[in-house]
């Protein structure tokens, strides 16, 4: 199945109320990951220099049926000024940037992991792609750079 994406119009704000920006890639497991992880390392090192092993819980609600956990080990890689985080496990790959300036830079960091994966792994079968961003609106900092008051309609429309 192919994905269609309609090209949207790009518009840059002057006032950035993002804290973090995470794109998300969902694939079938791919179980040989585990073993990989120091080739993987290699790829996204010169970017992504610090390392961490963890452990995850993950909860699985269904509509009809009982509640699944399961435990999954992660490898996070991170820049080492903590502005981005690349998270892989043997069936995801997220970067969660926290110091979001432009989508270039998010787009090129997402491009060192996926190109790490993919060179690892050229028959990656991606389920979900996913792009989430998480908003802060300071109405009180908002109303004192404008010099004026505004209203809750006002700042989110």
């Amino acid at each position: 199945m192919a994905w269609r994406i309609e090209r949207a119009e790009h518009r840059v704000f002057r006032r950035n109320p993002l804290l973090a920006v995470v794109v998300d890639l969902r694939f079938h497991p791919i179980l040989k990951l585990t073993d990989q992880v120091a080739d993987f390392q290699e790829r996204v090192r010169a970017t992504f220099p610090a390392f961490q092993e963890a452990t995850n819980q993950v909860v699985s609600l269904q509509p009809f049926g009982p509640v699944a956990m399961k435990q999954e080990k992660l490898f996070q890689f991170w820049k080492v000024d903590g502005s981005a985080t690349l998270t892989l496990t043997t069936s995801s790959l997220t970067l969660e940037s926290r110091r979001h300036a432009d989508r270039g830079a998010l787009f090129k960091d997402a491009e060192t992991g996926f190109g790490a994966l993919l060179g690892l792994h050229s028959a990656v079968t991606a389920t979900r792609l996913g792009l989430r961003y998480v908003n802060q609106i300071d109405q009180a900092q908002i109303q004192l750079e404008l010099g004026r008051a505004t209203t809750w309609q006002q700042l989110v429309s």
